[in-house]
């Protein structure tokens, strides 16, 4: 329990030096604290990915909400299974 003198003080230096003592015990275990880009995005693939081939080879047929990709070789169909 904080004294009470009168302010906030003797509880706040109370709960600093706690959370000191915390960090000084957690951070050679756990290591410090992450810092940088947080969620950062894969660069965008070009690549087909039933195919490997560049997308800008392929059509893609738009219907109904659907998008049908169609490999540029006609190889591969959009179900990933030999044409």
């Amino acid at each position: 329990m904080p004294r009470n003198t009168g302010g906030d003080t003797v509880h706040a230096h109370g709960l600093t030096q706690a959370v000191e003592w915390l960090d000084g015990k957690l951070v050679p275990v756990l290591g410090p604290a992450p810092r940088g880009p947080y969620d950062v995005e894969p660069p965008h693939s070009t690549a087909c990915p039933l195919c490997g081939q560049p997308l800008a080879a392929h059509d893609a047929e738009k219907s109904e909400g659907h998008v049908f990709l169609r490999c540029s070789d006609g190889t591969v169909t959009e179900t990933g299974r030999a044409a």
